[in-house]
């Protein structure tokens, strides 16, 4: 995809010695790339919906444009009421196509608020202050069983009906589940109010191309036709491509050799733009709930850790690590330059005058160029993420081939990279503490 460069020529040995990779990586383990391949070919390929056929299916994407032209016509705000894969991929969307001081400064425009914490002083503090009128509840749990999710219901339910009546209260909720299963299902056969579905083989991570992600992101005038497109322009070419020019599975192969092979313990995302803010904390997720595993016989278990740093403030913080500290860590740096329009004159201070005819943004990218060149010096793995353009259509795009790497990279371990079974014992604990009281 031309809007989008993948860069691995800073990994190999030639460049980072002993740290480096042996170039024909993809050769020299051919069976187990192919393997891999063919497994994500026929997921593709099945029956069932899965996030890889998603954006080809284009599942109720008519009635999700449709229904967000009602709400857009009634209501300023979309409240959120999800957690993790429930409301991650929705606000890294989100974040790409806002200002972070949009609420403050176009009081009319339409706005998300995201409600994906048990802490009080988030959900109290927003149900005080904003207009019930003005204010539609989109609440997303597949299974019904989150009990942040269903904790937040039942607390801004309480509230609207208290205040305006169940009637009122229902005209204002939306709830994105399973088709016929889960605890919202049994709610709804008393609400009946509109309900958009999360296919059956989807799950909450990799569900941002279902409603979940797809809704909201149309409520604020998102185009999430050219999402879907470029999520799908993302696949075809992951599907098409020859397994020795395939990014998706060089970028897979690569995360897995320096996992098992190396001994390297983390996976950084380093991006040099404030719109993969959100998109950072959505890798993470997607990332360690995913891969977090043994594989099946139980003789290995991968688990690079997701990390994210935002260049360029936090090289005033993790850089120092990252040069000097431990050399176990693989680093993806993301970067899109956008224009600017202004540009420095000469500055009253001398030491900063090599600044001048230079934009905010082209700082910014000294700052990358900076940060990949003194990471390589010290023999740090680097893969570089370009990209040319910003619209949804390349967002889209990007958000898939994390996924697809994702996948592709539990494919090579041959682990399940769509249950979390570690989640759920936290989760199941959790419950027992509060069953038998806090102590």
């Amino acid at each position: 995809m031309e809007q989008i460069s993948f860069l691995f020529n800073t990994i190999h040995e030639s460049v980072i010695k002993e740290n480096g990779l042996k170039y024909g990586l993809m050769e020299l383990h051919k069976e187990r790339v192919e393997r891999a391949f063919d497994k994500a070919k026929s997921f593709y390929n099945e029956e069932k919906t899965n996030f890889l056929n998603l954006p080809i299916r284009k599942e109720q994407l008519s009635e999700m444009l449709e229904y967000s032209e009602v709400l857009k016509k009634r209501f300023k705000n979309m409240i959120i009421v999800g957690i993790g894969g429930s409301s991650l991929g929705t606000e890294a969307i989100y974040s790409a196509f806002t200002q972070r001081y949009d609420h403050e400064f176009f009081p009319e425009k339409r706005k998300l608020y995201f409600v994906d914490n048990y802490d009080a002083r988030l959900v109290e503090y927003l149900m005080n202050n904003i207009s019930l009128d003005d204010s539609v509840f989109v609440v997303i749990s597949k299974s019904g069983g989150t009990l942040e999710t269903m904790s937040q219901y039942f607390y801004i339910k309480d509230v609207v009906v208290s205040k305006k009546g169940l009637d009122y209260f229902k005209e204002r909720l939306v709830f994105i589940t399973d088709k016929e299963k889960g605890q919202l299902n049994i709610l709804n056969d008393s609400l009946n109010v509109k309900k958009f579905i999360i296919p059956d083989n989807v799950g909450g991570r990799f569900s941002v191309f279902t409603p979940v992600g797809l809704l909201a992101a149309s409520f604020v005038d998102i185009d999430i036709t050219k999402i879907l497109e470029g999520a799908q322009a993302m696949t075809d070419e992951f599907l098409n491509a020859e397994i020795e020019e395939n990014s998706a599975l060089k970028y897979s192969l690569i995360q897995a050799i320096y996992d098992q092979n190396k001994g390297f313990n983390s996976s950084v995302v380093l991006f040099y733009n404030d719109r993969f803010i959100k998109f950072s904390e959505w890798f993470r997720q997607l990332w360690g709930e995913s891969l977090g595993k043994p594989s099946v016989d139980g003789s290995f278990r991968f688990g690079t850790s997701p990390l994210s740093f935002r260049g360029s403030t936090d090289q005033h913080s993790q850089l120092q690590q990252f040069i000097e500290g431990k050399n176990d860590k693989l680093y993806t740096v993301i970067s899109f330059k956008e224009s600017g329009e202004y540009r420095f004159q000469k500055p009253e201070l001398e030491k900063f005058s090599y600044i001048e005819g230079y934009g905010f943004n082209d700082l910014l990218s000294a700052a990358k160029i900076g940060t990949v060149r003194s990471l390589i010096e010290v023999k740090r793995p680097v893969i570089e993420i370009q990209l040319s353009k910003f619209s949804e259509f390349e967002f889209g795009a990007f958000l898939q081939f994390f996924m697809i790497v994702t996948a592709v990279t539990g494919f090579l371990f041959e682990i399940n990279p769509f249950d979390q079974p570690g989640v759920e014992l936290g989760k199941n604990y959790s419950i027992d503490q509060l069953k038998a009281g806090l102590k």
